[in-house]
């Protein structure tokens, strides 16, 4: 009867130490590109990025190899137009670059295993009017170290669209806000109910738009002017877009209050091609933040060295019995 005490504390014993001396799970290589608008103003000349409206979209990339430099590359790519994929702005430059089928000066990070950030785009104009399908228009986040590319696609719903004046389909215009202290250096999305429509980041957010002569001189010093806000969306009538700013750092969550466009004096269409002004959107919704709180899946194969532990205490007692 002893023998048979000693085996099964045994077997137990066998089983608390797998569990404590299990590894953890290896975090495996992903990146998403979590929040992104639907429409890409392309208004961008293939080789002068210094034209154009940029858009923002943030991404997060995990299971990196801290050892390892990574090359960041952003692009829009074409099936019918694999040449002119837009252009990134160089974080690290301070320049915008054009992309092309190399690595160029192109911002790296080295030295950690996540990365999540905010990248800022151009479209060309030759994409105008392309919209998504299966072998359409795509947007895609490259990470590169050596010759191994990790990336986060978006295939669908998305629209490359015209803002020129004379645009009949897949038109866009432009929010602007001059006096929207508040907003100051965050992120602005503008929706049409849950969908992003348009994005980008408030001044003062370190990029250098290219604004024409025109509007800095309608607009003194508005570029560099805390809060000027200019970002491009589908053109509507009847919009009842809501915007809403985020901090940079907690993408996702409105803070503040949200604008919602046709409420008060608020405007409620966006022109091809023109500029709406929100300045006199004057009645701001309140908003809600909830919490919730997530946990990760169990993983069947974790327990696999635990039961074969176990399996073998049990053999042991049944032998030892048999004995």
């Amino acid at each position: 009867m002893k023998g048979k005490w000693i085996s099964a504390i045994l077997a137990a014993t066998l089983i608390v130490a797998a569990f404590v001396a299990l590894p953890a799970p290896r975090a495996l290589a992903a990146g998403t590109i979590d929040y992104y608008p639907v429409l890409f103003p392309a208004d961008t000349t293939s080789t002068d990025c210094s034209t154009g409206t940029p858009y923002a979209i943030h991404v997060n990339f995990s299971g990196l190899t801290s050892a390892n430099t990574y090359t960041i590359k952003a692009y829009h790519y074409n099936t019918t137009d694999t040449t002119n994929r837009g252009c990134l702005w160089n974080f690290q430059t301070n320049t915008w670059v054009a992309i092309d089928n190399f690595y160029n000066n192109l911002p790296t990070i080295t030295g950690v295993t996540q990365w999540s950030g905010w990248i800022y785009l151009k479209e060309v104009t030759q994409h105008a009017a392309q919209t998504s399908t299966a072998n359409g228009l795509r947007l895609r986040v490259r990470f590169r170290t050596g010759s191994t590319n990790m990336d986060a696609t978006i295939s669908a719903g998305l629209v490359a669209a015209d803002i020129s004046v004379s645009c009949t389909t897949n038109c866009g215009g432009w929010l602007e806000e001059t006096d929207g202290s508040t907003r100051a250096g965050r992120a602005i999305a503008v929706k049409d109910g849950s969908t992003i429509v348009g994005m980008y980041v408030a001044e003062d957010n370190g990029v250098n738009e290219g604004y024409p002569a025109a509007l800095i001189a309608a607009v003194p010093a508005a570029p560099a002017a805390a809060g000027y806000l200019k970002v491009a969306v589908p053109a509507c009538t009847t919009c009842n877009y809501t915007v809403e700013s985020w901090d940079l750092s907690a993408p996702g969550t409105p803070v503040g209050q949200i604008n919602t466009m046709g409420t008060g004096t608020c405007p409620n269409t966006v022109t091809a091609g023109s500029t709406t002004s929100l300045n006199t959107c004057d009645s701001p919704t309140a908003i809600t933040v909830n919490s919730f709180e997530t946990h990760a899946p169990l993983n069947p194969f974790a327990a696999a060295p635990v039961l074969g532990l176990a399996l073998a205490g049990g053999v042991f007692v049944w032998r030892r019995q048999r004995g």
